[in-house]
């Protein structure tokens, strides 16, 4: 039985990051469109469907802030992030929160196993192999944070990948019903409007995260923590963005800007890089982008392309051209 991506709500018509449908490709060109948008999507991982060539499956993913909010309906298939892949960087690391929203799912990572029921959350970490087995269609929606923007030790969440979490209660209930009111919304949305809930996003992942570990959530100075993320972002281009000009902005010493950093094991230079890289990383894989390295180091407050090719290569383990040409190049899908 194949599925209907024709009229559900949480795959709207609009304009996105990834907009893949593979009824409007041929069915020997399927596999290629469907691995294409996998790894725009999300990371390099490899598929293997029952049904190769009749495999249906439509995948719309969005970016809201640092994030990625992916949704998936498809027919049976079987996703594995290898070893190799998870080892083999290029690519930001992120933590998946994953909805299952409709179907049967078996996701394995870290010796664990979960079998899925309709409207379950689970988490699982790009950094480390795991598979998730689709016995018929399904729906899903993924959060994908970048690991380094939670203040939660990847430790304690390796504690508790490829566990099942029920969406009815607490704050996975708030946070599911965020992530389906917007679908396609977010293209829409105004770029003050995504990070405002990009920060609501993660406080919500967070609480998510420590209601499972069973510790309480603390929130303190998460405020203004937020609106100093927010300037980041919205400054982000722009050379002259320094930790003393961000304090200055906001009224506080340089060391309150950085004891509010140190808080979450980060320092305002490193996040400001960070983003600075992943946003050039993101703009190299675009689809049908083919900009020279100096406008993206530009765009993104690298005076030299020397240095942002340095520190991209520190990054991700790839030059940007490199990098480039390896993930803007189709990976093939296997049939079983």
């Amino acid at each position: 039985m194949s599925i209907d991506t024709a009229t559900d709500p949480l795959l709207a018509p609009g304009h996105h990051l990834v907009d893949v449908d593979t009824r409007a490709t041929r069915a020997q060109e399927r596999a290629d469109s469907w691995n294409r948008a996998i790894s725009r999507a999300s990371v390099p991982i490899n598929v293997f469907s029952r049904d190769e060539n009749g495999f249906v499956g439509k995948i719309c993913a969005d970016e809201v802030g640092s994030l990625r909010v992916v949704t998936i309906k498809a027919d049976a298939q079987t996703v594995v992030r290898t070893p190799q892949l998870a080892r083999s960087g290029g690519h930001a690391d992120f933590y998946k929160l994953i909805f299952h929203l409709s179907g049967s799912c078996r996701i394995s990572q870290d010796d664990r196993t979960a079998n899925l029921q309709q409207r379950a959350l689970v988490v699982s970490d790009t950094t480390r192999p795991y598979s998730l087995d689709f016995l018929g269609p399904y729906r899903h929606q993924v959060l994908m944070i970048p690991r380094d923007v939670l203040t939660i030790s990847s430790d304690a969440v390796a504690t508790i990948t490829a566990t099942a979490t029920p969406v009815d209660r607490g704050a996975a209930r708030v946070l599911s019903r965020l992530m389906r009111g917007l679908n396609s919304d977010v293209y829409d949305l105004s770029e003050r409007n995504r990070l405002a809930i990009s920060e609501t996003l993660i406080e919500l992942s967070e609480a998510v995260l420590r209601d499972a570990l069973g510790s309480a959530l603390t929130t303190a100075e998460s405020g203004r923590f937020a609106e100093v993320l927010a300037y980041i972002e919205n400054h982000l281009s722009e050379p002259g963005l320094t930790p003393g000009a961000i304090a200055s902005a906001h009224f506080m010493s340089l060391r309150s800007l950085q004891l509010l950093f140190q808080s979450r094991n980060e320092s305002p230079s490193s996040w400001i890089r960070k983003r600075r890289l992943e946003s050039a990383r993101r703009d190299l894989v675009r689809p049908g982008s083919r900009e020279p390295i100096s406008l993206v180091a530009a765009r993104w407050g690298f005076r030299e392309v020397e240095t942002f090719t340095r520190a991209f290569k520190r990054a991700f383990g790839m030059p940007p051209v490199a990098y480039r040409n390896l993930y803007t190049t189709p990976t093939p899908l296997a049939g079983n």
